[in-house]
């Protein structure tokens, strides 16, 4: 037996409600054109991203994170803090 996609096994059973039957595989409100912008749909939750940084930069993040978290402030996780800093430059980059 091949295996496929819900979306393809959906769009063999009625030819009439392909369109609605795609739009909910995908997640799409009915009506509404899709975000080119979207969430790729392999980057759904969280993603393991492997960079490197320069040692001084590095170090830095790590302190910051260390501090923050000793003070009660948020965000204070080395993820989070990054997260933050690289959502606010693509912010910037549109």
């Amino acid at each position: 037996m091949t295996r496929r996609t819900l979306e393809d096994g959906v769009s063999l059973s009625d030819p009439s409600r392909t369109e609605e039957a795609r739009r909910f595989v995908k997640g799409e409100e009915p009506g509404k054109a899709p975000d080119p912008r979207a969430v790729l749909p392999q980057m759904v939750g969280r993603k393991s991203l492997t960079i490197k940084l320069a040692p001084q930069v590095a170090s830095d993040l790590k302190r910051l994170s260390l501090e923050r978290q000793l003070n009660g402030v948020d965000p204070h996780t080395m993820q989070d803090m990054a997260e933050a800093a690289i959502t606010a430059w693509l912010k910037k980059q549109q």
